[in-house]
């Protein structure tokens, strides 16, 4: 039978927090208005956080831009924001790291029959530029939360995606893959009965978590069918049977 997979991206193909910790640190180095490292990163987790709070459910609350221009207003002028943005994104794209070996998979296994979905809560460009970077080219369909404007887990968001997909749907197996199980796997598995993989990128083998009531990420859920918990290369391989290397 042909599959549906429907993915996220950050922190599930990559580590997000390891990319992002070099992308900051390339803008501190590169700026002159913090003298401390500690202080910068202190002060920019603080700029983030009053910006989620203020937008809540905007997808405008991911943009590197509007952090830091919060963070340097009335210290840098708007071209060294705008050249701050820029270094960020170049070194996050950089030195992120994706398997190739599991990135192949995705693109040889896939049938004509198959259908990739990549839904993800961030910047239309900034998205695209990492596909396009990291070569990620074999995805049916991509749709970021900025152009739903609701992001993950909002219900609007799914109900969007569905009317796209509706089609492809029927008669698929289903997977949902994603380290966050209320953004990436709750909705698909309650209202589809997707196969499900939990992403932690730290693990080395693989978890079935089968009971009914589970606490997940401080989070108390009520399942409704097993969750495999593994790293995205395993999950892969899982997915179409190959060894793990």
């Amino acid at each position: 039978m042909s599959r549906i997979i429907i993915f996220d991206l950050d922190n599930t193909f990559y580590d997000y927090q390891k990319s992002h910790e070099s992308g900051i640190k390339k803008v501190f180095e590169s700026q002159k208005y913090f003298k401390g490292y500690d202080t910068f990163s202190s002060e920019y987790e603080l700029t983030k956080n009053k910006i989620h709070e203020q937008l809540n459910n905007n997808p405008s609350k991911h943009s590197k831009l509007i952090y830091f221009k919060k963070l340097f207003q009335q210290k840098a002028s708007f071209d060294e924001i705008l050249r701050y943005e820029n270094l960020y994104w170049e070194e996050f794209i950089k030195s992120s790291k994706i398997n190739k070996e599991t990135i192949n998979i995705l693109r040889d296994q896939k049938s004509e029959k198959d259908f990739y979905a990549l839904f993800t809560n961030q910047n239309t460009n900034i998205q695209l530029k990492k596909l396009s970077k990291w070569n990620l080219d074999f995805f049916d369909l991509v749709i970021t939360s900025e152009e739903v404007g609701y992001e993950k887990p909002h219900k609007y968001f799914y109900e969007s995606v569905v009317k796209i997909i509706s089609e492809n749907l029927n008669n698929k197996s289903i997977y949902a893959i994603g380290d966050d199980y209320l953004n990436d796997i709750k909705y698909w598995q309650n209202e589809f009965n997707a196969t499900s993989y939990l992403i932690d990128n730290s693990l080395d083998d693989k978890t079935i978590i089968d009971s009914k009531i589970v606490t997940i990420d401080g989070n108390v859920y009520e399942l409704e069918k097993e969750i495999v918990k593994t790293s995205f290369d395993i999950a892969i391989r899982d997915i179409f049977k190959s060894k793990v290397k």
